[in-house]
């Protein structure tokens, strides 16, 4: 598929489907997810063993940030962010703590 097409389809403009596939890194989040999801893409996320523990704490205080930052609002990047900070967080929570991912 060429990348106008690919483009137009996903909902983003070529310039910054063509930034993500140069690997720029000043993309929007919400945009990334997007193109993403649109392409069937998933993110995994593995945390060692030796720093799961350290990893959750870190995880909860940015939840608990991003829900005090965006109470009431509404912001398609920080919502994607926020879904990507909650499916890690239970994923951590519902793995034994010597498989932590």
């Amino acid at each position: 598929m060429r990348q106008d097409v690919a483009a137009g389809v996903i909902g983003v403009s070529e310039n910054f489907l063509g930034k993500v596939e140069r690997g720029g890194e000043t993309v929007q989040w919400g945009l990334l997810f997007q193109v993403m999801r649109e392409l069937g893409l998933k993110v995994s996320v593995e945390v060692p063993d030796e720093i799961a523990g350290e990893a959750r704490a870190q995880l909860g205080r940015a939840l608990s940030k991003s829900a005090l930052a965006h109470s009431g609002e509404s912001n398609s990047g920080s919502d994607d962010l926020d879904r990507l900070l909650f499916a890690i967080e239970k994923s951590l929570s519902t793995q034994p703590d010597d498989n932590a991912r």
